[in-house]
């Protein structure tokens, strides 16, 4: 979900996130969202998950 990503991203100027000018963020994941699981050969859901729980899904999804 979209507030979950702007909690874990602490500043998104300095993140070298690569936005139009007057983009917000709700809008720049509105436009990237569907090219990410079109094009994603996995789709993790990291909703209430912690990094090592992520990881851990992706490592097992990749030696499968």
């Amino acid at each position: 979900p979209i507030k979950e990503i702007q909690q874990r991203i602490d500043n998104i100027t300095t993140r070298g996130i690569v936005m139009k000018e007057n983009q917000s963020f709700y809008e720049l994941y509105m436009e990237r969202v569907p090219l990410y699981e079109k094009y994603a050969d996995i789709i993790i859901d990291c909703t209430n998950k912690s990094m090592e729980c992520i990881v851990s899904e992706i490592k097992s999804k990749l030696c499968r």
